[in-house]
């Protein structure tokens, strides 16, 4: 059996070479054939990268360091799946991995995140004096640099591997698992919710047609929120709480959780019989692809959003009287988005959720997209509202209120500092600068000018009062 490409030609960079030569033993291996779709995708990718000013082989040195490497709509059979997953993990700086509407499944997920969490194992995981230790392979390539992973479609149905890409992956900030079926496994879910909790990096993730149920009490609806909560732009901002650790206490907040096409609505649903599930599993099992199926999911949706229009209460006022009735702030996705102010994007559509919800969460999230849009602008004008400030409005801030110090050592009093009720910048500058001016209630007297020296607490009070003018007429309070 020859491979499809020489692997010794010369004018191969040498990182495509060390691929054609691996791919070709690890075919070898499972007993195919290399195939040449992915030889034709894969080699001008590692060119393009070999070719640039910033090598491959620099993939720590940036952000757009690494491999993007695109294998949509591409059907192998397994065996062809595990011998290019294997080479390209192992090899390869990957910085985008894209397998959209691929056969991968399951099966491939578990031999992607095996190569990569067993690249990553340390030596210190066993105890010392161990009479013999496996042998420990450099850390993956792929899980040094990858930040984009799209498995979106791949027929997966359990979400327990991912956790351990996660956690092998420290900068990863894109991760695309649409149209699958990863509802068919709460507890995968539940995993893969608390890996993103504890991953600093993360900032979109998009779980968008995969049949997740809202179940009333259940690990999916616990996880979400908990996820919500946790990746919040709170968190970044502690760093001294002691027992922290430096990946939290830096972390970046979740932008972007779409999950919108699933069956988040049936917690509210009443009636959420065996039945009801059992028609559920079987559209998951038969991927929905049928127009009758589809039909069925829809009326499944309709219902569900029926029976939360009728449990709902609006700002205490129940839509409809009865034991039943709920508040929004109940569902466990509003409660955890009221104690988030980072996320900007929770798309919640397709859910059967009943539309005062879905306008109570739109309400919030415009919140924290105008608190977000705030701090940036901010943050990227500082500099040039210091140098305006600098030339114009600092100096004569500068010279008025060392003009009312000198009134007041002349006049012979001072401001009493009242740090307990700070005045009001917008309010109290006119009101500051005329008590400046004559001494009043609120002064107290200096020692005379005679006096060969003033008290420290005087002259304290003294600047503590110049500055505090001054930060007022700049509104730097």
């Amino acid at each position: 059996m020859e491979p499809f490409y020489n692997p010794v030609e010369l004018h191969y960079s040498d990182m495509t070479r060390r691929w054609l030569s691996l791919y070709y033993a690890c075919s070898q291996d499972e007993e195919e054939e290399t195939h040449p779709v992915v030889l034709s995708r894969v080699i001008p990718a590692i060119e393009a990268v070999s070719n640039s000013p910033a090598d491959g082989h620099s993939s720590a040195e940036g952000p757009t360091s690494g491999v993007t490497l695109d294998l949509a709509r591409l059907c192998m059979t397994m065996p062809e799946w595990t011998a290019a997953l294997r080479s390209l993990v192992r090899v390869l700086p990957l910085r985008r991995l894209v397998l959209r509407d691929t056969n991968v499944g399951d099966t491939g997920l578990r031999t992607l995140s095996r190569e990569m969490a067993t690249s990553r194992t340390r030596t210190n995981a066993y105890p010392a004096g161990a009479e013999s230790a496996p042998s420990v392979s450099p850390p993956s390539p792929s899980s040094c640099t990858l930040e984009v992973l799209d498995l979106g479609g791949t027929g997966l149905t359990d979400a327990s591997p991912f956790p351990l890409i996660i956690s092998t992956c420290p900068r990863l900030h894109t991760i695309d698992l649409s149209c699958n079926h990863l509802g068919s496994s709460p507890t995968g879910l539940a995993l893969l919710f608390t890996a993103l909790q504890l991953h600093p990096r993360v900032v979109a993730v998009n779980l968008s047609h995969n049949y997740i149920q809202g179940t009333r009490g259940g690990v999916v609806m616990a996880g979400l929120a908990e996820l919500i909560v946790a990746r919040s732009a709170c968190t970044s901002d502690v760093t001294t709480v002691k027992g922290i650790t430096a990946a939290v206490a830096t972390a970046v907040p979740l932008h972007s959780l779409d999950l919108s096409h699933n069956l988040l609505g049936c917690y509210y649903h009443p009636r959420w019989s065996v039945a009801d599930e059992a028609m559920l599993l079987e559209l998951v099992v038969g991927k929905g692809s049928s127009r009758h199926e589809r039909g069925n999911l829809s009326s499944l949706r309709d219902c569900i959003h029926e029976a939360g229009a009728h449990r709902l209460c609006v700002g205490g006022r129940a839509v409809e009287r009865g034991a039943g009735c709920e508040s929004v702030t109940a569902f466990p996705l509003v409660t955890a988005l009221y104690l988030n102010n980072s996320l900007q994007s929770l798309d919640l559509r397709g859910n059967g959720l009943p539309d005062a919800l879905m306008e109570y969460v739109e309400a919030k999230l415009h919140v924290n997209r105008r608190t977000h849009q705030q701090v940036m602008m901010e943050s990227d004008g500082t500099t040039q509202h210091q140098l305006h400030l600098s030339v114009e409005r600092v100096e004569e801030a500068l010279q008025r209120s060392f003009q009312r110090a000198l009134k007041e050592v002349y006049d012979g009093t001072v401001l009493k500092t009242d740090s307990a009720a700070p005045a009001d910048v917008a309010g109290k500058t006119a009101a500051r600068n005329t008590t400046c001016l004559a001494p009043g209630p609120s002064t107290t007297p200096l020692a005379s000018r005679s006096d060969a020296c003033w008290s420290t607490a005087e002259v304290q009070s003294l600047l503590k009062n110049v500055l505090q003018s001054m930060a007022a007429e700049l509104s730097l309070r």
